[in-house]
């Protein structure tokens, strides 16, 4: 779920499901995922198939579930995510769900009711939001200083994709197209985009190391917010540079 959502910039609720609701085409099902083998395309491989994927020639397509940016599945759902197979890659996405496929095999219609992300092999029973958020907190917490920890969440991975993306040099209205936020440009822009080329601009954008932040995001440097509510704080500081010759204009700078 992780790699996946590192290289296509998924929402969690895509990938996983609100508690206590059912699972339905707003998220992520085994038959969101066909693969492309050696110029075919297929939606239920055999399990040889799947073993016999070549790196950099074999990709998996995902098929975009409904979404906020796309209620009705008409926008982006009517058009894949090319990612492309490389076995050598720990956190491709395409090694990740081919050994998915292989160790918890679905075929026929067992693909469209099982969930893609589920909590275990024998009841596939679907991926919350919870769930969710205690694994990465767990992944998050091993990896980085414990105060970063609460600047990251699951859509730290939306973000980061669209930032990965642009760190590649990717044009801004390409990037909007394939961080799949909706305009009539970025529609446009996904629905004729090559397989290699939408494989290639995720590959590139794996390579990336983004250090972008947003204002929320940097640390407090004084406590200027907190001043700001005291009672008559700003009469008091006001009079206080008329006293050394600042202009009221000044003390606003």
């Amino acid at each position: 779920m992780f790699a996946l959502a590192q290289s296509t910039g998924f929402r969690k609720a895509e990938v996983a499901l609100p508690n206590g609701t059912l699972l339905d085409d707003r998220r992520l099902r085994r038959c969101s995922i066909l693969w492309q083998i050696d110029g075919i395309i297929y939606a239920d491989p055999t399990p040889d198939q799947l073993r016999a994927l070549v790196r950099g020639r074999d990709k998996v397509l995902v098929k975009p579930p409904r979404s906020k940016a796309d209620q009705h599945g008409v926008i982006w759902g009517a058009h894949p995510i090319w990612a492309a197979f490389d076995d050598s890659d720990v956190a491709n996405a395409a090694w990740w769900l081919q050994r998915l496929e292989l160790a918890f095999p679905l075929r026929g219609a067992q693909r469209v009711h099982a969930p893609l992300f589920f909590t275990d092999g024998r009841s596939f029973a679907p991926m919350t939001h919870s769930t969710v958020d205690t694994y990465l907190g767990h992944l998050l917490r091993a990896a980085f200083p414990a105060d970063q920890v609460a600047s990251c969440s699951f859509h730290s991975f939306h973000i980061g994709f669209a930032s990965a993306l642009l760190a590649a040099n990717c044009p801004y209205d390409m990037t909007q197209a394939l961080a799949r936020w909706r305009s009539d440009k970025s529609v446009a822009i996904y629905a004729r985009l090559n397989p290699e080329d939408y494989a290639g601009w995720v590959a590139k954008a794996l390579q990336q190391d983004t250090t972008s932040t947003t204002t929320a995001r940097l640390p407090t440097i004084d406590a200027h917010d907190a001043v700001a509510t005291f009672p008559n704080a700003r009469g008091h500081f006001r009079d206080a540079a008329s006293e050394h010759g600042a202009e009221p204009e000044d003390m606003d700078e």
